[in-house]
């Protein structure tokens, strides 16, 4: 990672004089390239840029550095948020559960586990089950109020829809949308999850497909909620 070029820009927002730059080093294990430029007539400035490198290796055997949602996913990956299945799979066109999106959740937020398993909050969802503690923790957070019969139905996908009202809450958007300017055109004021949708199309969560629409009943893949995720916390 070291070698002998010129350069002329900007770093860390201060103009480098072009010059000899003695060294640019990225040492193995950190995120810190430290760069050394002298030029006859300045002192010698020593600048620092912090990047976000990727491991080489990918994270998952089924998800490769081409595809669409690599960078998120190795970023929700590295954050703790996403463990992959035991095969070493994450499985990106799968719909995510709703047992699975209280766990996403519970950990980018860094909930702790809560639930009385002699009362639990939901009637179909017992301490016994594997998600039991990340459902109690986001239902005790106000991010989820379950079905109006007592249910939460963990194994259930998770629509597109549902996932703004989950984000929306975890983040504490605001409602946003103007009635009369919908920023979907198959999202109008009138349906259920339209002011979360707006909320997170105005953070840059979401920009929907490419057609205008947002599929609000759509199910939600493994992938899309990778980066739904990152963008929501910035990774």
């Amino acid at each position: 990672y070291s070698y002998e070029d010129r350069i002329e820009g900007r770093v860390d927002d201060k103009q480098v004089p072009s010059g000899e730059v003695e060294t640019i080093n990225l040492n193995e294990g950190e995120n810190i390239i430290t760069i050394t430029v002298e030029k006859p007539g300045y002192s010698k400035s020593i600048y620092t840029i912090t990047v976000n490198r990727l491991d080489s290796t990918p994270s998952f055997t089924d998800v490769t550095p081409g595809m669409k949602f690599y960078p998120y996913i190795e970023a929700i990956y590295a954050k703790g948020i996403t463990t992959g299945y035991s095969d070493g799979t994450l499985r990106p066109n799968d719909p995510v559960t709703r047992g699975q999106m209280a766990a996403f959740l519970s950990r980018a937020l860094e909930l702790r586990d809560v639930g009385d398993p002699n009362n639990p909050s939901f009637t179909d969802v017992s301490p016994a089950m594997q998600f039991f503690g990340y459902i109690e923790a986001i239902y005790a957070e106000g991010i989820t109020t379950g079905y109006g019969d007592g249910t939460y139905r963990p194994k259930d996908p998770v629509t597109r829809g549902q996932m703004a009202a989950f984000l929306a809450r975890a983040l504490e958007l605001p409602d946003a949308g103007d009635p009369d300017n919908p920023s979907f055109t198959d999202v109008s004021p009138g349906i259920q999850f339209f002011p979360y949708i707006e909320a997170i199309y105005t953070e840059g969560i979401t920009t929907g497909y490419g057609d205008g629409t947002f599929g609000p009943d759509d199910p939600v893949t493994r992938g899309q909620m990778a980066a739904f995720l990152a963008r929501a916390l910035d990774l």
